[in-house]
């Protein structure tokens, strides 16, 4: 992240105003996981951004920091984490997603 302090961003270091970023970035994830939910993501897009979201959790700033936040947060998410590369939060048939343009 972009907004991150440099120890953080080459040492992997946390300093407090970092959380900001990690929260922020979390934050980013689970609107993804909403917006495929709703329909709004494509499926190409959304392979795409599943593989980096869960990706970015197995970096040990971002698994740390959601482990320290309450588990009702963020719980696309975490079901996201949970069920990995199987899941796709968007529970429509494959010929509604073709006429729908997704």
């Amino acid at each position: 992240m972009d907004r991150g302090s440099p120890e953080f961003v080459l040492h992997d270091d946390v300093l407090p105003s970092d959380r900001v970023v990690l929260r922020g970035y979390l934050q980013l994830c689970e609107d993804e996981v909403d917006l495929r939910r709703t329909a709004r993501v494509t499926d190409s897009s959304w392979l795409f951004w599943r593989e980096a979201v869960l990706a970015q959790l197995r970096e040990p700033a971002y698994r740390r920091e959601l482990d320290e936040i309450d588990v009702e947060r963020f719980p696309m998410l975490r079901m996201l984490e949970a069920q990995g590369a199987s899941l796709d939060p968007l529970s429509r048939h494959w010929l509604w997603r073709k006429l729908h343009g997704l």
